[in-house]
């Protein structure tokens, strides 16, 4: 049976994979921004992330930070979002 869209994005921000890959390549950013390419952190998110096969990695964004993945023709932005001072969870919404 084939997922829906809020199916395969509820798998998507609810792996913890994803939201560390995303949270220690956000905070990496924060202090390496000057001396790095981004192209280099796309890369490696679109390596690294755990997508259902319905979902493919378009691109990796700065603001917010995360990714666009495309899914059933709807592109979606999977990104870090705090929720207080020392809470952060992934969000998404359409891009």
């Amino acid at each position: 049976m084939k997922r829906t869209l809020v199916e395969n994005v509820s798998l998507i921000v609810n792996e913890d994979k994803n939201f560390h890959l995303i949270d220690s390549l956000k905070e990496r950013w924060a202090d390496e921004r000057e001396y790095e390419n981004f192209s280099d952190y796309e890369e490696h998110m679109k390596k690294a992330a755990i997508l259902p096969k319905e979902a493919e990695f378009v691109k990796a964004t700065k603001r917010p930070f995360g990714f666009v993945v495309a899914i059933g023709g709807v592109n979606v932005n999977i990104f870090w979002k705090a929720k207080s001072p020392k809470y952060a969870v992934l969000a998404a919404k359409r891009a």
